[in-house]
């Protein structure tokens, strides 16, 4: 190798290098501006009330049954099914809302709405908290038992001369494939507490409320978020939320049913 193409190779490398350490600068920069902005949001709005208009605004078709979706972004981005032309769908989902902060808002934003099925998704925003506060790993899983308890009980409670609506109790959702760039703030405590949780949920199950274990719909073989169904690490493809709806239809059109 001539020294002309040593130079030109050295320069090539050292390019390269430099596009990687810009690229990875900037994202490291751009998830830190996402995750000030959102702590910023939180202190002016703590419990994402103003995400939602007040007083039950949302139900357009009084002669359908209402369905309302309620938890974090996992239950924000959840589409509405197809082919449910007897039901309404209003979500009151927040990204990156743990389950006290929803837990906090449940009297805002699903009582008024007088729904007759509340689909609830909520937990992981607690969990994955853990790697950074190992010590508090029992307290987190505690917390988030004792908020989806909390949340299950009072949305079952009769209001406005209603009957309580049906609660759908979706288990917590696998994680998926852990990017590079968050390996440093992950550890398996996440999973195991995921695991823990989902059978306390499985214990909540009765007349009114109904589990549905998306966990193993979701999950590969591994217990992780299945490649198909995974838009990243936390949140489904739409692929993924077709399985769970065509696994809702299901309930729904029995409720349907029982309605005529």
């Amino acid at each position: 190798m001539t020294h002309t193409m040593r130079q030109r190779l050295i320069l090539a490398t050292l390019l390269v290098l430099l596009t990687v350490s810009l690229s990875s600068n900037w994202i490291i920069f751009s998830q830190a501006k996402q995750f000030y902005t959102e702590l910023r949001a939180t202190r002016l709005d703590p419990q994402g009330l103003r995400a939602y208009p007040p007083h039950g605004q949302g139900i357009t078709e009084s002669d359908k049954i209402t369905v309302v979706f309620f938890g974090d972004s996992r239950a924000a981005q959840w589409p509405t099914p197809n082919n449910a032309p007897h039901f309404q769908f209003i979500n009151r989902g927040i990204g990156a809302q743990t389950s006290t902060q929803v837990r906090q808002r449940l009297e805002a934003h699903v009582n008024p709405l007088n729904a007759d099925i509340v689909i609830v998704q909520v937990g992981i925003n607690d969990l994955t908290s853990i790697p950074l506060f190992p010590s508090s790993k029992a307290y987190i899983i505690n917390i988030v038992k004792e908020n989806i308890s909390w949340i299950v009980e009072q949305t079952a409670v009769s209001s406005n001369n209603q009957p309580p609506p049906t609660i759908i109790l979706t288990t917590i959702f696998p994680v998926g494939k852990i990017p590079l760039i968050r390996q440093p703030f992950w550890s398996s405590d996440i999973e195991e507490a995921i695991l823990e949780v989902n059978q306390h949920i499985a214990t909540l199950a009765d007349d009114t409320v109904i589990v549905m274990d998306s966990y193993t719909l979701l999950a590969d073989g591994n217990g992780r978020l299945a490649d198909e169904y995974a838009h990243d690490e936390l949140h489904l493809s739409s692929a993924g939320y077709t399985l769970l709806n065509k696994n809702i239809g299901h309930i729904l059109e029995e409720r349907a049913i029982n309605q005529k």
